[in-house]
């Protein structure tokens, strides 16, 4: 008897392994997929928050006609910057992206370093 397995167990074997290889990986793939979509979802909501900030704004300096409505609306945004309300959120929101973001570049590696096995 020789001490090392059969091709056909050896053969086995390396294809269990390659079957675990290609199940991680086709995870990984989807927990990457997932991610992106909320990824977007997320700079979709926040670009479409900025973005009816702006039309508020405009239709107010467009309702706004005398100097007078002009000065008390920059106070209004004096006001507004200096409470850094908004501004926080939007920090908070950018501070998830960005951490998903990293999430996604260490499971795109993941990924790489499993393909190159």
């Amino acid at each position: 008897m020789s001490s090392q397995p059969r091709p056909e167990s050896r053969l086995s074997e390396l294809e269990a392994k390659m079957a675990i290889q290609d199940a991680r990986i086709r995870e990984l793939s989807e927990d990457a997929a997932e991610e992106f979509r909320a990824l977007r979802q997320d700079n979709k909501a926040l670009f479409q928050h900025v973005q009816q900030g702006f039309e508020q704004a405009n239709a107010l300096i467009k309702e706004t006609a005398s100097k007078e409505d002009i000065a008390e609306l920059r106070s209004d945004i004096a006001t507004t910057v200096a409470s850094k309300g908004n501004i926080d959120g939007l920090d908070t929101r950018l501070s998830i992206v960005e951490q998903r973001m990293s999430m996604m570049e260490g499971k795109l590696d993941q990924i790489l370093q499993l393909m190159q096995k």
